[in-house]
């Protein structure tokens, strides 16, 4: 699987989650059916699901800085930011629902392609990169909006609330990178997620912002698959 450069830099050994340390703790070790943990043993390291939440944020780096380093003239510096998000959605795709695992692999994409292109010298309109970038953005706040649905099915509030909390940033990320508008009924969740600590009480009404993401999201879909049919 191929990990932002970011997360291997920070010691994350994902082609560690399942090691035997020896032939006989394997032969030791009985069938484990899916979704039953391994009982204790020093053949097994487990990690966490969740392990990718503390770095959910750093696409917002790497797409600020792609587009500065684009506006000032970086094109290569532009391309290895571009390919750090790419990396990132591909990981996103590999944790993804079928419904979003398809439009993470697209960004993922066209980031590659752009991130070729400006390697190669050739030259975009800076509204290209906007574009994608938001394409991105969405991508990603789809990604954590249907992650939020499953942990309120599942009744995890404090799981759904974090990953509204990201669907919320994400989303409007997109919209501003696609210098798009959003509703008063957004403004008024992003403002009450945005600040949310998850050592604070879970927000209230958490389906409720959950169908106001879930609606702007569809707008914005919308209004990019209109631009990019302009476009061609």
């Amino acid at each position: 699987m191929k990990i932002p450069h970011s997360l291997t830099a920070k010691g994350l050994g994902l082609t560690c989650i399942a090691i035997a340390l020896s032939s006989s703790a394997l032969a030791e070790t009985k069938k484990v059916e899916k979704g039953e943990k391994p009982a204790a043993s020093p053949g097994w390291l487990v990690i966490e699901e969740n392990f990718w939440v503390p770095w959910r944020y750093e696409p917002f780096d790497w797409f600020h800085n792609a587009q500065t380093h684009y506006r000032d003239q970086e094109e290569k510096a532009a391309a290895s930011e571009l390919r750090k998000a790419e990396s990132w959605l591909n990981f996103a795709a590999g944790h993804a629902l079928p419904m979003t695992k398809k439009s993470l692999e697209e960004s993922a994409k066209d980031l590659e392609a752009l991130a070729v292109d400006l390697d190669n010298g050739k030259v975009h309109h800076a509204a290209n990169l906007d574009s994608a970038l938001a394409k991105a953005n969405r991508a990603l706040a789809e990604w954590h909006y249907f992650k939020a649905d499953e942990s309120l099915a599942r009744s995890e509030e404090s799981d759904a609330a974090m990953n509204l909390q990201a669907a919320a940033r994400y989303l409007r990320n997109a919209a501003d990178s696609a210098k798009l508008e959003y509703g008063d009924e957004f403004v008024t969740v992003y403002d009450e997620l945005s600040g949310w600590k998850e050592s604070e009480p879970i927000p209230n009404t958490l389906k409720d912002k959950l169908a106001t993401i879930k609606g702007e999201l569809d707008k914005l879909s919308g209004t990019l698959k209109k631009d990019a049919k302009v476009k061609e």
